[in-house]
């Protein structure tokens, strides 16, 4: 790839970026490259699939509310096998997204029986993998 393939992809990146922050306005959120790209995808698309009011990016544990229901969601989304996660969320979605780009819902359910299985490991940061998640589901 020459210097000025890649630097047109940039660009469109960045205007991709930009498209999504102005789509996403409203929410408050931030599509930076710098790491808060994939994080927001994950969100915005929870939001639009299950029809959810998304919190600032300040919240600490939840991401999003259930304006039906009431239900609040910690939203994570990976290109890995694997999440981690910081605080016992009460619901949790995770989003996988596949190698051509497709997200996939791994889990959708209730947070208590996943932070059960993590809750004791030391670092601050928890980590679940997508077959332990993926058992969870089937057995609910």
């Amino acid at each position: 790839m020459s210097e000025k393939e890649l630097q047109k992809i940039i660009v469109e990146l960045w205007e991709i970026v930009n498209r999504l922050e102005k789509n996403y306005f409203e929410d408050g959120k931030k599509f930076t490259i710098d790491g808060h790209l994939l994080g927001s995808i994950g969100e915005v698309y929870a939001k639009e699939k299950f029809k959810l009011t998304l919190y600032n990016n300040s919240a600490k544990t939840h991401d999003a509310i259930d304006e039906v229901t009431k239900k609040e969601y910690q939203i994570k989304i990976t290109q890995r096998n694997k999440v981690g996660l910081r605080h016992e969320p009460k619901n949790l979605i995770v989003i996988q997204i596949d190698k051509t780009g497709m997200p996939n819902i791994i889990y959708n359910g209730n947070g208590e029986p996943v932070w059960n299985l993590i809750k004791n490991k030391k670092a601050e940061q928890k980590f679940i993998s997508i077959k332990q998640l993926e058992k969870i589901k089937a057995n609910a």
